[in-house]
């Protein structure tokens, strides 16, 4: 990616397929900080850019009690006790949060599943 700057890339597509969550997981091997990714990537100024990562559809949350998933979210990604690779969940959730939007809202009971 850092070699790709300033190259002409207007015209070029950039595939990440199952790469994002692998930025997350191991962002202390690759960057200290994740938005050094996301900056990395905007500066090559790819014409289009496609994502396809590890999630989960709307319709597969219909076979999920709403209560579980956010049972999981309050005392799992949010919590400042339990940690991965020195990372609490809940900064780990924050940081993939400021990316993509907030997973669920505890205030109204919402999962987002766009």
């Amino acid at each position: 990616m850092r070699e790709a700057e300033g190259k002409k890339l207007e015209k070029a597509l950039l595939v990440l397929s199952s790469v994002i969550h692998e930025v997350y997981s191991y962002r202390d091997e690759f960057y200290d900080d994740v938005g050094v990714f996301w900056t990395d990537i905007k500066k090559c100024n790819f014409m289009a850019i496609a994502i396809r990562d590890m999630s989960i559809s709307e319709k597969a949350f219909k076979n999920i009690p709403e209560k579980a998933v956010l049972w999981v979210y309050k005392n799992i990604f949010c919590s400042d006790e339990m940690t991965y690779k020195g990372h609490t969940f809940a900064e780990i959730a924050s940081s993939f949060e400021d990316v993509w939007g907030p997973i669920c809202d505890l205030k109204t009971g919402k999962i987002n599943v766009k």
